[in-house]
């Protein structure tokens, strides 16, 4: 009636070790019974079989996954499964029913310790083929997921659902920086180009370092953003140049590097010499329009999107020294940058119209090209005298 059986197989550098139960006299059949997959290099198998980028995301180290394996006629569960493979280590239950109404359904959970994201290239097709056919509905937990190195979220938990080849991330609460974050996000397939939507909230993270890394960045402040995004593309750098929609972000007793009004503010304080029409300003000027910190009380941008392209349509910062007005666009895909900065330093009240001081900023995010505007200045100077 039944078989208790001990298998063994490997395939190069692969191992299975299973020691299932198979019961022969139900109707159809039964296997039931532990199982353990082993692999000295995860990112290594990953590769072999579907996942060109794996090394990139899932981080060097071995393959591990030990479950209690339920099959029969139109069944597959893996039941109370342990799972390491590079950073990835996970556990939890997945059944998968080959005979369900409306196509192969996949259902479980998913509790991860540590979930890293995957990071396809810009010009990778969308795998939106493999959807096809299939359902899903998998809850998943992660105390930590990563990106590279970093992590980027903590305490996250959502679901995954697959029907008709719309695939959709519903529910999914985290915290990022110790602020709530609440998105929810669809790819269909059946579009074409495929259709992806996205709607996020986040509200009270503190920033603790840079934001982004670069020349012109937050480095602290309570940030709330809310952003509302579609577009479609066959792989995510056509996505990323199709996006529409709107952005929302404010922050609240923050600090800003690339910049010093501060300083600009001492600059114009104090006496210059004669001014020469079309001669450049003192050197002070110059030095806070070229870098340093500053801080600010509130900073608020309301922000549109446009075929990958975010429009400022309302940028505004605050500071005890004063105010910047902020204009311009940034183009998603590359990063480029063109940005106007309208610095309105707060001087003594005996300084009567304060010169407005422009900066545009050209080029890349990550190497901005500075063209202080200083014909306001010139002018007030001259109007102030020596």
């Amino acid at each position: 009636d039944a078989l208790a059986l001990v298998v063994t197989g490997s395939m190069g550098d692969l191992r299975v070790d299973a020691q299932p139960t198979l019961d022969l006299a139900r109707s159809g059949w039964r296997w039931d019974g532990p199982i353990a997959l082993r692999h000295p290099g995860a990112p290594r198998l990953a590769v072999s079989l579907v996942l060109p980028n794996a090394p990139d995301w899932l981080g060097d180290g071995s393959l591990s996954l030990v479950a209690q394996l339920a099959a029969g006629p139109g069944r597959v569960a893996l039941n109370d499964f342990t799972l390491t493979a590079g950073g990835l280590h996970a556990s939890g239950g997945l059944e998968l029913r080959l005979d369900a109404p409306g196509g192969p359904a996949l259902t479980g959970r998913v509790s991860a310790d540590q979930l890293p994201l995957p990071a396809p290239a810009s010009g990778d097709p969308l795998p939106v083929g493999a959807l096809a056919g299939w359902q899903a509905s998998v809850k998943l937990e992660a105390a930590r997921v990563l990106a590279g190195p970093a992590v980027v979220l903590r305490k996250a938990s959502g679901t995954v659902a697959l029907a008709g080849g719309t695939l959709r991330l519903e529910g999914l609460a985290a915290q990022l920086d110790g602020g709530a974050l609440a998105l929810r996000a669809s790819l269909d397939s059946t579009a074409t180009p495929p259709l992806l939507a996205l709607h996020g909230r986040l509200t009270g993270a503190e920033l603790a370092g840079p934001l982004l890394d670069q020349p012109f960045d937050l480095t602290a402040g309570t940030l709330d953003a809310s952003l509302t995004l579609a577009s479609q593309g066959f792989s995510p750098g056509a996505l990323l140049a199709g996006a529409t929609g709107a952005l929302a972000v404010t922050v609240r007793g923050g600090a800003l590097t690339g910049i010093d009004l501060p300083a600009l503010v001492t600059a114009l304080s104090q006496p210059a010499g004669p001014v020469v029409a079309g001669a450049p300003s003192e050197p002070a000027v110059r030095a806070a329009l070229a870098g340093g910190s500053m801080g600010f009380d509130r900073l608020e941008v309301a922000a549109s999107l446009a075929h990958g392209v975010v429009r400022l349509d309302q940028a505004r910062l605050a500071a005890p020294s004063g105010n910047i007005a902020i204009s311009g666009s940034v183009a998603l895909p590359g990063w480029g940058l063109d940005v106007r900065l309208a610095l309105h330093p707060m001087l003594p009240a005996a300084v009567a119209l304060p010169p407005t001081v422009g900066l545009r900023l050209t080029g890349k995010l990550d190497a901005p090209q500075r063209a202080p505007e200083l014909a306001d200045l010139i002018r007030w100077r001259a109007d102030s005298g020596p």
